[in-house]
């Protein structure tokens, strides 16, 4: 029982000497510090995730359709980035059976879908990276009268 009591009491104590603590618990809370608390993902590794899928998917639809790669890779980048112009479709035309037909027609709806979730999660993240970059670099060089330190203000 005493020893919570201490713990808090040391607690306590500690933020009403160091105000500092309260400014970066702030800073991260306004998204200053989110270097902390998020975890990036570079831009390249988004654009690799997304090239990898899409050649995956361009093997798969050249196999499965008698399309040549670059036709399949075609398809699959229209349909994940939501053009779809539609002059290429799928119907399994190098299917043997009915079954496997419509089989080959649900894996190409399933990986549409999923491409798509993918591709709008990357497109996301890169954004993230992009405003961050920005917001860093507007830190750095031109924002002494407007930015976050109150010491410019004070004259």
């Amino acid at each position: 029982e005493s020893n919570s009591g201490k713990h808090y009491n040391h607690h306590h104590h500690h933020h009403h000497h160091h105000p500092c603590s309260q400014v970066s618990l702030m800073q991260s809370a306004m998204g200053y510090g989110d270097t902390i608390c998020v975890v990036r993902i570079p831009i390249s590794l988004c654009l690799l995730i997304i090239v990898v899928y899409v050649c995956a998917g361009a093997f798969v639809f050249n196999r499965l359709e008698g399309w040549s790669l670059l036709e399949s890779s075609y398809f699959c980048f229209t349909s994940l980035g939501t053009i779809g112009f539609g002059d290429l479709v799928p119907v399994g035309r190098n299917a043997t059976t009915r079954l496997f037909e419509e089989l080959s027609l649900c894996a190409c709806s399933v990986y549409i879908l999923f491409g798509m979730g993918l591709i709008a999660m990357c497109f996301n993240l890169m954004q993230e990276e992009v405003v961050r970059v920005v917001r860093v670099f507007g830190r750095t060089c031109g924002g002494s009268g407007v930015s976050s330190n109150p010491v410019g203000t004070t004259n």
